[in-house]
């Protein structure tokens, strides 16, 4: 299963980008369309450290993030 499957569905409007060197991971969250303009990032240099499990932990953080750009775009709509 790639990283990205795990991730929660983004906010209306919205995509996830994942990029991921060695050790190195960086989820942003971008508007959709022509600007594609960043509305979060995280990063860590440590992935594999990350507890409970790395990828629980990517969820986790995934979770919050939309979660407050989900009320942010519903809020301005």
């Amino acid at each position: 299963m790639a990283l990205k499957e795990v991730l929660p569905t983004p906010p209306r409007g919205t995509r996830w980008s994942l990029t991921r060197r060695e050790d190195d991971v960086t989820l942003t969250l971008r508007a959709r369309g022509p600007r594609r303009r960043v509305l979060a990032t995280w990063s860590t240099e440590a992935f594999s450290e990350l507890t409970p499990d790395p990828v629980t932990a990517l969820m986790d953080v995934a979770t919050q993030v939309a979660a407050r750009f989900d009320r942010r775009l519903v809020a301005a709509a």
